[in-house]
């Protein structure tokens, strides 16, 4: 089960996902992408997103793992050009999804930011209220 060890903040982020990235580097896993998932209680948690095939890589060096759940999402994209992307994309960003998940009766749910390259993808669980 995967346990978060440390209290992310957003200037923590990059340097988060860097180190891990070097960590599995050094054992094989390759083509990784930075992804964060935040909780409605403040809390998150930070990693790097793998293909599959690449998991027994990680599993044998004794890496910490966590599949996402496949849940609805609704889902925007904002332009990568710098870190700060992250921060900018966020303030343009999540207030859209909030505004469109209260339109729709969802109650909250954990946010997922998933970089792609040249754009990074927000993605709000849609969580039905009951």
């Amino acid at each position: 089960m995967f346990q978060p060890q440390v209290y992310v903040t957003h200037q923590s982020v990059g340097r988060i996902t860097g180190e891990i990235d070097e960590m599995l580097g050094g054992i094989g896993v390759e083509n990784t992408r930075p992804m964060a998932i935040y909780y409605p209680d403040g809390s998150a948690q930070v990693g790097l997103a793998i293909k599959d095939v690449q998991l027994s890589l990680m599993l044998s060096n004794g890496t910490a793992t966590r599949t996402v759940p496949e849940y609805d999402y609704i889902a925007a994209t904002f332009p990568w050009k710098s870190p700060l992307s992250y921060i900018v994309g966020y303030y343009k960003v999540d207030p859209e999804l909030q505004k469109y998940r209260m339109m729709n009766g969802y109650d909250e749910a954990e946010g997922i930011t998933l970089h792609q390259g040249d754009h990074i993808l927000y993605l709000l669980r849609i969580k039905d209220q009951g």
